[in-house]
Formats: C-alpha cells, sequence, structure tokens
C-alpha cells in the first residue's frame, strides 16, 4: 500500500507495507528538508485519491489567455516624439535575433543600436550599474509585446508603424524607434530616454 502526503503542493509518496513497514513507521518519517513529522491523520491513501478522481467528471481545461494589458507590462509607447519604425523591419531584427542566438549587450548606463532595418532601429540599453549581455533570444522575445495588434505600442492610425520601450526586471530594456540612419554605425551613448 502508497500513502501520499501533500506538501506545500509537492506530493510526497511514502512506502509503508510496500517496503514491510507498518503505517505507524511510515508516519514517522521526518522530512529531509522542513524537519516535519506526518501524522496518521495528514496522510492520505492513495488508492481514495484515485477512486475518487476516477469517478468525478474531468472538468474542461480552459485554454489560459494571455495576460497582455498595458498595465501589466512595463512598457511605454510613443515616448519623446520619435518617428515610428516599420513593424516589418521590426520583425526582420525580431527573426535576425532568432537566427544570430548570441549575447548582445550593452554598458553600464548606455545604449547601443543593436539592429537596424531601413531606417527603423532596435535600439539595447542597461538601465543598471553594470555590463547587461543577454541573449538575442531573449532580446527578441522582449522587443515582441511591442508588436502585438491589441496592447503593443502600434500607431493608432497606421498598425503597420510601432514606437515604444520594453522594460525588463533585470536591469536593461528594448527601445524601438524610426527615422535611422542604416547606413551610419552608431557609438554606444549613454541613457537617452
Amino acid at each position: 500500500m502508497r500513502y501520499t502526503r501533500v506538501l506545500f503542493g509537492f506530493t510526497w509518496v511514502v512506502a509503508g507495507a510496500v517496503a514491510g513497514q507498518s503505517a505507524t513507521t511510515a508516519s514517522s518519517v521526518k522530512h529531509p528538508i522542513l524537519d516535519d513529522t506526518t501524522s496518521e491523520a495528514n496522510i492520505i491513501d492513495s488508492s481514495s485519491l484515485i477512486q475518487s478522481e476516477q469517478t468525478s467528471p474531468n472538468p474542461k481545461k480552459k485554454k489560459k489567455k494571455k495576460n497582455l494589458r498595458r498595465d501589466s507590462w512595463p512598457m511605454n509607447c510613443h515616448i519623446h516624439n520619435w518617428p515610428s519604425a516599420s513593424v516589418s523591419s521590426i520583425k526582420q531584427a525580431y527573426s535576425w535575433f532568432y537566427e544570430i542566438a548570441s549575447d548582445l549587450g550593452a554598458d553600464a548606463q548606455q545604449c547601443r543600436r543593436i539592429a537596424c532595418f531601413d531606417s527603423s532601429a532596435v535600439w539595447f540599453c542597461a538601465d543598471s550599474l553594470d555590463y547587461k549581455y543577454p541573449n538575442s533570444v531573449l532580446i527578441a522575445d522582449t522587443v515582441e509585446p511591442l508588436l502585438d495588434e491589441d496592447y503593443g505600442c502600434l500607431d493608432a492610425g497606421d498598425k503597420n508603424m510601432v514606437q515604444g520601450q520594453m522594460f525588463t526586471s533585470d536591469g536593461w530594456c528594448v527601445l524601438v524607434r524610426g527615422g535611422e540612419n542604416c547606413a551610419v554605425e552608431v557609438p554606444e551613448q549613454p541613457i537617452f530616454y
């Protein structure tokens, strides 16, 4: 017979009679981390759990909806009256970030233009006091919410244009804007937002 005990969301299986022990012996087993002694009242027979699961109807699983409300993301849209970037160019940068899959970064309190297509650019800024160098795939995933049709930073009058900034909890952000001259290599700059 197997006994289970639910402990802080984890299931702890105690082998009782299987290992030749009685339920009272199994109930005196201590948790290795919490040093919690189980009691017979807290031990549940797993066969009764299985039977109750089989007799109860299985509710339909609801699809988990993405929480993309603008107030749940550290996102700023249409800042400093900068020109908007082309969505297709930013999507091209997004794909390129996945292709290179390498670390990109900037020095502390600095911004660096890390992608530029046509006249649209993605800037990476280290908001912290140390150098930041996340993988380009993580940067691409941070740019993606800016392109969301419902909750992103698309222009109200033209859904083919976008401009905004997305912060992370790791002390860096990405900035998408247009009006860039991609033919010119821009040096790293102090934070400009």
